[in-house]
């Protein structure tokens, strides 16, 4: 499916990164696994950079959403500026240094998918600044996409259960679903890297500015 594929991953979030970055691998692309600790807009650049003189050339960067150190259940009422900052901005100017950095490398246009909890699409009790940047990161994407459209560039996001970031909401924070999952199971390395791997490879092409919920099928939103 992607052979002949370079995908720069940058995994912020290192377990769910690594998940993605050896899917993708399996599917077939020639992966590079970016510096996470990527802090400043020159960093951001300097190592998708790297990436691509490593592997050659640049077909696709994928950036998974993490928080500075970790996430914390806590009453919006108590949120200060510290944790605001670190849970609510600081996600989004990463996805963002991330993202100029693979505009910066791409030559004729390319693929960036940005993975999100899909807290962006329901909010979340307990984790509202980590909601609130993921909701700042969908606009961004939207945005982006419909400004580098014209250059041949398609960003996307893929939306997963909050579980995927390693963090439980207490059951009184989980939001209300009459349904639940439409099928049983928890995400594998597959369906996360089958999901990312469509969006970054052709099968894809007329595809940007949209986000894909895999969530077996509990949100169902756009």
């Amino acid at each position: 499916m992607l052979d002949g594929s370079a995908v720069a991953v940058s995994a912020a979030a290192p377990g769910l990164g690594t998940k993605v970055a050896d899917g993708l691998a399996a599917l077939g692309a020639a992966v590079n696994i970016l510096d996470g600790s990527t802090a400043s807009r020159e960093e951001a650049i300097a190592a998708v950079a790297a990436a691509k003189e490593d592997l050659g050339a640049l077909s696709a960067v994928v950036h998974v959403a993490a928080v500075e150190d970790g996430l914390a259940d806590r009453p919006l009422v108590e949120t200060g500026e510290d944790a605001w900052d670190r849970e609510a901005e600081a996600p989004i100017r990463r996805a963002l240094y991330v993202m100029q950095g693979a505009h910066a490398a791409f030559d004729g246009g390319g693929s960036i998918v940005v993975v999100i909890p899909t807290l962006a699409l329901t909010g979340g009790a307990g984790l509202v600044p980590f909601a609130t940047a993921a909701e700042g990161i969908r606009q961004l994407v939207k945005s982006a996409a419909r400004d580098w459209g014209r250059e041949g560039v398609r960003v996307n996001c893929v939306a997963l259960p909050i579980e995927e970031w390693g963090f439980a909401p207490p059951a009184e924070h989980r939001v209300p679903n009459r349904y639940g999952p439409s099928f049983d199971g928890a995400n594998g390395g597959g369906d996360l890297a089958g999901a990312v791997g469509m969006l970054v490879s052709d099968l894809s092409v007329g595809l940007t500015g949209g986000t894909l919920g895999v969530d077996r099928g509990t949100v169902m939103a756009p």
